[in-house]
C-alpha cells in the first residue's frame, strides 16, 4: 500500500511494511550519513538551527536501500544548507510510534522542531528537490 501524507508529490513506488521485518534477511548497514537515535534525536533533529531531513529506515528494507543515494545527494546539492539524519526504525520504535510512522521509507521534513512535510515511498530525484525547494522555504 501506498500512502502520501501533506505532501503533494506523486509517489509511484514500493514500500515496506514494518511487520515485513520479521520475514527478510536483514543486511549490512545502510548508511553513511548521519545517524540519530531515541537518545540525541531532540537535540540533533527538534532543537536544530537549520532544516533537517529524517529518513526512517531499516537495512532488510529494499526501497529505503533504493532511496538512500537519491536523497543523500539532493540534500548535499543544499550547500549544507539542510541536514540529513537516518533514523533506524528497529532501534528507535519509540520515536517511529510517535511519528506515527507505518512504512518505510518514510521522510520527514523538520523547520524549528515541527513537521512540515513528510513523504513515504523510495520517491525519485526531481520530487525529492521539490520536497527539499519546500522546507527551505518554509525554514525561517
Amino acid at each position: 500500500m501506498l500512502k502520501v501524507i501533506n505532501s503533494s508529490f506523486a509517489i509511484s513506488s514500493r514500500v515496506c511494511l514494518s511487520s515485513a521485518a520479521s520475514t527478510v534477511n536483514k543486511g549490512a548497514r545502510l548508511y553513511s550519513t548521519s545517524k540519530v537515535t531515541t537518545q540525541d534525536f531532540e537535540e540533533l533533529v527538534l532543537k536544530s538551527k537549520s532544516p533537517v531531513v529524517l529518513d526512517v529506515y531499516a537495512d532488510w528494507c529494499p526501497p529505503c536501500r533504493a532511496l538512500e543515494p537519491v536523497l543523500k545527494k539532493a540534500v548535499e546539492g543544499r550547500n549544507g544548507n539542510v541536514k540529513l539524519y537516518k533514523l533506524n526504525f528497529d532501534d528507535s520504535p519509540e520515536i517511529a510510534e510517535r511519528y506515527n510512522v507505518m512504512s518505510i521509507p518514510h521522510v520527514f521534513a523538520f523547520s524549528n522542531g515541527e513537521v512540515v512535510d513528510q513523504f513515504v515511498g523510495a520517491l525519485q530525484a526531481p520530487a525529492i528537490n521539490k520536497f527539499l525547494d519546500k522546507l527551505e522555504s518554509t525554514h525561517k
